[in-house]
């Protein structure tokens, strides 16, 4: 973990809700997917606390974020320009675990990015994608999981792209899983409650990345805080964002 002052090279929309920045990143230590950072967005009093944004891909000194912008913070953020300078403190947290079997990743809206830095590892594993997405206006990445997903699937709110309702609506169409997939899951908590109960019906292993508001990002602030099912409460930055889902209260 490194707090580093580090150069964007890009920040721009990919479509009508999300935002992609890069940043020059040479000398940061290569995260593993599932981990985050930290970025402290102004220099304003309003945003003085960093916002926790997932890493969707590092490779060659490059750090890439996909972010949604929701609020002040990630509005600002939206208008940095390239060549200027960011603090960003990371990686951090814990990682996805590399399944045994085929696995199934279940991602809506800004927890999508982090999957897809999980999938494009997984070389030589089986991997069907579920994907859900308000609108067809907001759907993002569907290319990239197509490579390498054997088996893909969209879901939306409206019904203007893939299966209208929910990412448990458009599973419900698998005919055929192999009792060995290992679920990966990173979204909305609605989402992960939901999918939570599908995978206790169907007896399959379910990962959850949680989208918990994080302070300070290692574990001082305590403003992560999530239940942990032997009574003391767990922290979504230092033992998570990646928890086993039997573990935890969501």
């Amino acid at each position: 973990m490194k707090d580093m002052q580090l150069k964007i090279l890009a920040n721009k929309p990919v479509n009508s809700a999300f935002y992609r920045i890069d940043f020059e990143a040479a000398d940061m230590e290569d995260p593993a997917p599932g981990q985050f950072v930290n970025v402290r967005v102004a220099d304003e009093d309003a945003v003085l606390l960093r916002r926790p944004l997932s890493i969707f891909d590092f490779r060659e000194g490059r750090l890439s974020l996909l972010y949604r912008v929701v609020g002040k913070g990630t509005r600002l953020l939206s208008r940095q320009e390239p060549g200027g300078v960011l603090q960003v403190l990371g990686p951090l947290g814990s990682t996805f675990r590399v399944p045994r079997g085929p696995a199934l990743l279940v991602g809506g809206g800004a927890g999508i990015p982090p999957l897809w830095f999980f999938g494009q590892s997984l070389i030589g594993t089986r991997i069907t994608s579920c994907l859900g997405f308000r609108n067809k206006e907001e759907q993002l990445l569907e290319e990239s999981f197509r490579e390498f997903s054997q088996q893909f699937l969209i879901s939306t709110d409206d019904g203007s792209a893939g299966i209208k309702g929910t990412v448990i609506d458009a599973l419900n169409t698998i005919t055929e899983i192999d009792p060995l997939t290992s679920v990966y899951a990173c979204g909305p908590e609605p989402m992960l409650r939901g999918l939570k109960s599908w995978c206790a019906e169907q007896r399959l292993k379910l990962y959850v990345s949680l989208e918990e508001f994080m302070g300070c990002g290692f574990g001082v602030c305590l403003s992560c805080a999530v239940k942990h099912k032997s009574g003391p409460y767990v922290r979504a930055c230092t033992e998570g964002p990646v928890f086993d889902a039997e573990e935890i209260e969501i």
